[in-house]
């Protein structure tokens, strides 16, 4: 409590001048009690999913940004291996020109067989994959099957057919001029990892997600505002992009612009300053919750002694 009003104090880093001119598309997965992201095969819906993202980016053609994003599960299969995804992201690229950095969130084959990797992608020349952040915090029971042997022939649990594997660790992609750290989906429920992404270098994060699953429920809501926390710890721009939406931008102070609805075909497009110093979360850490936690069970519980050690010296 005493720690609170203190820490209201404390301004973000300043911006150092530069800035990314940076575009999330919102293509809009279709409402489902599903992501389209669960079974990982090049079934229609997924190829559909992938043409609406390549329509939903058409009107950027005009005047194209240096970095546009596609959300997680946008092209959920690893287009290495799907021809049709990969047309879809040349296309995409021809689209946009040469001059504009295509960041895609898409399944990649894993390390063993029936694995994969949920990836935030960046694109090079004709599709081919020039650097990728894999996922790192992964969702039991949506992304893997804990004890498959076990479990595996629950009947709710056989739809998911592939375990997903985690990434090894932070990693940042240098694109438009700037070093942009991915969080992906429920990662950025972490503080402690979207940390890490500021620490390795990012300067602006990119938080890719599919919240299709959810509804309208609150859900989309809360996890933008999880969003608005990150911001706020690491000092740093925040583009939100989901792919059914709530897709906005999150400044370093919390606040949100350019919020979109759920279900819609949306586009949302800043130039977003850059920060390369930290804050004192990216410094210490949890050093500062623990103390305040710390003084605060102190605080608590102090009367408690207080009255024992006065009893004692009656005594």
């Amino acid at each position: 409590l005493a720690v609170g009003p203190l820490l209201g104090l404390v301004e973000p880093p300043p911006p150092d001048g530069r800035r990314v001119d940076i575009a999330a598309v919102q293509g809009n997965d279709i409402e489902s009690s599903v992501a389209a992201g669960v079974t990982r095969e090049s079934t229609q819906r997924i190829v559909d999913v992938a043409s609406a993202m390549l329509d939903a980016t058409r009107p950027l053609a005009k005047d194209p940004p240096e970095v546009v994003v596609w959300p997680e599960n946008s092209l959920d299969a690893d287009p290495r291996e799907d021809p049709v995804l990969a047309d879809r992201v040349r296309r995409t690229q021809r689209l946009l020109g040469d001059g504009t950095a295509l960041l895609a969130g898409t399944s990649l084959a894993g390390p063993r067989p029936a694995t994969f990797y949920n990836a935030v992608v960046e694109f090079g020349p004709g599709a081919t994959i020039a650097d990728a952040y894999r996922k790192r915090r992964l969702v039991p029971f949506g992304e893997y099957v804990p004890w498959r042997a076990l479990l595996g022939g629950f009947p709710p649990l056989r739809v998911i057919t592939t375990d997903g594997v985690p990434g090894p660790g932070p990693r940042v992609l240098e694109a438009g001029g700037a070093r942009i750290g991915p969080v992906t989906c429920y990662e950025n429920v972490f503080p402690g990892l979207v940390r890490d992404q500021v620490r390795a270098g990012a300067e602006v994060l990119v938080v890719s997600t599919n919240n299709a699953s959810y509804g309208r429920t609150a859900m989309s809501r809360q996890h933008l505002a999880f969003s608005q926390v990150r911001a706020v710890e690491t000092g740093r721009w925040v583009l939100h992009a989901g792919i059914s939406g709530i897709s906005g931008v999150v400044d370093p102070y919390g606040d949100v612009s350019q919020r979109t609805e759920l279900f819609s075909e949306a586009v949302v497009r800043a130039e977003l300053p850059l920060v390369t110093a930290p804050t004192p979360y990216v410094r210490a850490g949890n050093v500062v919750a623990v103390a305040a936690l710390a003084a605060g069970a102190g605080i608590a519980l102090w009367p408690l002694v207080d009255r024992r050690s006065r009893g004692r010296r009656r005594r």
